[in-house]
Parts: structure tokens; C-alpha cells; sequence
């Protein structure tokens, strides 16, 4: 009997792996597409280079990175690597996120924020903005899911005051700090872009959350930076989106770092 439930939890991991890559195929497009706004749905997936749309199966995910060599069946344009990491490493949170929540609620919330933590990571990197709409989107389901469970009277991370303060002070204190960066050195610093985001994160997570994120965003932000410029990749003047960082930092928080080694004691 036990090793038929581990048989079919292994199947269920295999299950979540493969819809988890085809979601990361999905968010590929949504990283190329969403900046020059066009549609996300079509015309369907081609090549940049020769205009030719892609098989079906030249478009499994992970699988026919290696089947093509990571390049175009007919031009034979190097695609890149990225597409396949994606790919596998939403596959493998999907695989975890099952493992942890089962089919769920928690599965899909953790899930969808995951995929969309991915999107605006890359976006920041490849054009260094962080879509309006995006930020929009996650401030206001911060809010509904907190006051949908504080009417329903069921137990959320946050409720309905703490999202909305978390809201307010993210994307305030990282205005301010933006708008006295400019001041002192006259010249933008930081993008309105991520106050935007920090508003977004704060209604999901709150004011502890926004702290953290604000915190081991900026040290993991300064720690490669340093090295850039250590390695002659960056000097004091690149600008480094800082969005990435800001995402790393919030799945961290998701993820409990702080209550495994003491986040208040570290500050």
C-alpha cells in the first residue's frame, strides 16, 4: 500500500514537473511580448529572425531545446539558453509547490506569484522596466485576497489593515528613498518601477515582509554589483535593475529564510 501512494506522488511530481515547464514555455512569451505590447496569445510563437512559426514540436518545452541544439529548425539562429532554464526551473517549483500545498489554493496563489515574480525578473533585466500593469495587478489582489479571507473569517498571511499599510509603506519608503537619492545626487537612482513593485509585494506580505525584502534585496543587489565592478562588468555608474533583486528577496520571505535564521537578529 505505501509503495502505491509513493508511486503515485512520484507520478503527481512528474505531472506538476511537465505542466510547471509548459507554464515557463507560456512565461517566455509573456518576457518577450509584454514590452513591445503585443498580444501574449498571437499570432503564435516564431522566430525572430526569419518570421517562420515554430512546430508544435519544435516547441516542447525543454525537450526540444535539446533536440534543436537551442537554435531555429530553419535559419538556424541561436534561440539562447534561457528559454530552457526557464522552462525547467518553473517545472521544478511546480514539482515543489505540489510536494508542499498538494492541489490548492495555497498551490495556485504560490504558483501564479512565482510565475509572475519570473516575468518581471527577466523584463527589469532585458529592458531594465517593470510593466505598470503587472504591479497594478498584484496591488489590487493583495487587497481583495486579504479582505476576501477577513470577511470569510479564514486564515490568511495578512489581513485586510496589513495589506493595506504593507501597500502604502513599500511603495512609499522606496519613494522616498528614490526621490532623496535624486536629490542628494542629482540623478535617478531608482525607476518609479519599483516603487510600484514594493507597493505590490507590501499588499501580499506587509510591512515585516516589505522590511525584509527591502533589506536582502538591497545586500544581494550590492553583493553583485561589487562583483560586477571586481570583475570590470559594471562600473559606479551602470545601472543594474533592481527588480530582480526585490524578487529574489520576496521568495526568500516566501520561502521562511527570515524564521530559520532569525531575520530581526540579522537587522
Amino acid at each position: 500500500m505505501l509503495e502505491a501512494v509513493m508511486s503515485m506522488h512520484a507520478y503527481m511530481l512528474g505531472v506538476f514537473f511537465v505542466f510547471g515547464s509548459l507554464v515557463g514555455s507560456f512565461l517566455n512569451v509573456c518576457i518577450y511580448r509584454v514590452p513591445l505590447a503585443v498580444s501574449i496569445v498571437a499570432p503564435r510563437s516564431r522566430c525572430n529572425r526569419c518570421g517562420v512559426p515554430i512546430a508544435w514540436y519544435d516547441n516542447l518545452p525543454i525537450i526540444s531545446f535539446f533536440i534543436l541544439a537551442g537554435r531555429c529548425r530553419f535559419c538556424g539562429v541561436y534561440i539562447g539558453v534561457r528559454h530552457f532554464w526557464i522552462e525547467l526551473f518553473v517545472g521544478l517549483a511546480s514539482a515543489f509547490l505540489f510536494s508542499q500545498y498538494g492541489v490548492s489554493f495555497e498551490f495556485l496563489y504560490f504558483f501564479v506569484f512565482f510565475s509572475v515574480l519570473i516575468v518581471v525578473t527577466f523584463i527589469d533585466i532585458d529592458h531594465q522596466i517593470i510593466p505598470d500593469g503587472i504591479s497594478y495587478w498584484g496591488m489590487a489582489t493583495g487587497v481583495l485576497l486579504a479582505l476576501h479571507f477577513e470577511i470569510a473569517q479564514m486564515r490568511w498571511d495578512v489581513d485586510f489593515a496589513q495589506s493595506i499599510l504593507g501597500l502604502l509603506f513599500g511603495g512609499g519608503l522606496l519613494w522616498f528613498v528614490a526621490w532623496a537619492y535624486e536629490k542628494v545626487t542629482l540623478r535617478e537612482g531608482l525607476g518609479f518601477g519599483d516603487v510600484k513593485l514594493m507597493g505590490f509585494f507590501g499588499a501580499h506580505v506587509g510591512i515585516e515582509g516589505v522590511c525584509f525584502v527591502l533589506f536582502y534585496g538591497a545586500f544581494l543587489g550590492s553583493i553583485v554589483g561589487v562583483a560586477m565592478m571586481i570583475f570590470g562588468q559594471a562600473h559606479k555608474r551602470t545601472a543594474i535593475p533592481f527588480g530582480p533583486y526585490l524578487c529574489l528577496g520576496l521568495v526568500l520571505y516566501e520561502l521562511r529564510i527570515h524564521e530559520l535564521f532569525g531575520f530581526w537578529s540579522v537587522v
